[in-house]
């Protein structure tokens, strides 16, 4: 390998870094993941609730998987919920 070429291999390696550290920061900032949620199992889908649960959650999200559940807990704590 050349010189130019491991230079150019440091930089880019530095900058993929810097983007997934940026994807992690992004990761917990999300609202599932700084309120106190309970992701629970609910027939065929998921729920994730913050509150005592029905009928008093302060906010909900409906999936077909966690992560799908929380997103839309996020999209509802922004509310941009459908």
């Amino acid at each position: 390998m050349r010189v130019d070429d491991e230079s150019q291999h440091i930089k880019d390696t530095k900058l993929r870094i810097i983007y997934l550290e940026l994807q992690r920061a992004t990761q917990m900032m999300r609202p599932c993941n700084i309120k106190p949620v309970k992701i629970i199992k609910n027939g065929d889908g998921w729920l994730c609730i913050l509150g005592d649960g029905f009928p008093v959650e302060l906010v909900r999200g409906y999936g077909k998987t966690p992560e799908e559940a929380c997103l839309n807990f996020d999209k509802a704590w922004c509310g941009e919920a459908d």
